[in-house]
């Protein structure tokens, strides 16, 4: 046998692992220590609990657990931000957001333009997957586009050139 093991290896399944039967090792192709290994194996069974508490303690944390405690962490950073913030902040966030959306109506023409223009353009001469992009949207062109498309139920597009 290998490592002077008189078992062969899967001889010994205990907590879902496979082992050796002569010496209750898990560790394959480890040196066989015998009956002193199996002493080891039941000794360490015996620990008292107290023990077994400090492990349960210093367990490593789940990712799941470190996710859930950093989301936890980060509202709590949200909540305190919130009280703290002025009616300042507000009305400079609102600039900002204004000016975002501007240039994302801007973006938007420019945008519509562009698509005229390639559409102008005979199929075999224009480029392949010009009008694809490769990005997510962000949120001042999702609203950009929501103020600048066509919509063939308003009655007013008429009287807007649309």
């Amino acid at each position: 046998m290998i490592n002077n093991h008189t078992c062969i290896w899967g001889s010994y399944w205990k907590e879902g692992r496979w082992g050796y039967k002569c010496c209750y090792s898990f560790i394959k192709f480890s040196y066989c220590t015998g009956e002193a290994g199996k002493e080891i194996a039941n000794a360490s069974e015996e620990l008292p609990s107290e023990l077994h508490e400090d492990e349960q303690l210093t367990k490593p944390k789940t990712l799941m657990e470190i996710h859930q405690q950093k989301q936890k962490e980060e509202k709590k950073k949200k909540k305190k931000k919130h009280k703290k913030s002025t009616s300042s902040d507000s009305e400079g966030e609102d600039r900002k957001k204004q000016e975002k959306l501007k240039k994302a109506l801007n973006a938007e023409e420019a945008r519509l333009l562009h698509v005229k223009e390639i559409m102008q353009l005979d199929e075999r001469k224009r480029a392949y997957n010009s009008m694809y992009e490769n990005r997510e949207p962000t949120e001042e062109e999702m609203e950009a586009y929501q103020m600048k498309r066509q919509r063939p139920d308003d009655p007013m597009a008429s009287f807007l050139g649309q």
